[in-house]
């Protein structure tokens, strides 16, 4: 079994209020390892948005999945910490995504989730709907 995970993510995006405002649009890049056949993941990367006059991120975290690499849908759950850069300044950043990851082929996944996330002192976001695509490698 394939443990490593690229995935491009993409969707509307809110930084400093609410989502369904849908303010701007995102994209990020993440890797990540996985163990217990692929019950658990290890994850990191990076984002990009255009909400509120931009912001650039990185963080790293864990998720959690709902079933086996097997399993034709997967839910999961994801926390990480990280750091942001946006129009106010350099903040720590805290991210809870959830969602399912429905499996296209042996080495392809797509998602539909959404991310949730706080920066710097109580600061909303990012907050965003995601589609992502991912391929397993390795």
């Amino acid at each position: 079994m394939k443990r490593g995970v690229v995935r491009v993510e993409f969707g509307n995006a809110a930084i400093h209020g609410d989502i369904s405002r849908g303010d701007g649009a995102h994209v990020a890049g993440r890797l990540a390892y996985g163990w217990q056949d692929d019950r658990i993941r290890v994850e990191g990367g990076i984002v990009h948005g255009t909400a509120d006059d931009g912001f650039t991120g990185a963080d790293v975290g864990m998720e959690l999945r709902g079933c086996a690499s097997t399993c034709r849908a997967v839910p999961f759950v994801t926390v990480a910490l990280g750091g942001i850069n946006d129009r106010l300044g350099a903040a720590p950043m805290a991210r809870l995504s959830l969602g399912l990851d429905v499996k296209l082929s042996n080495n392809h996944l797509l998602r539909v989730g959404l991310l949730r996330g706080t920066h710097g002192k109580g600061s909303s976001g990012p907050n965003a709907w995601v589609i992502g695509l991912s391929r397993r490698i390795g």
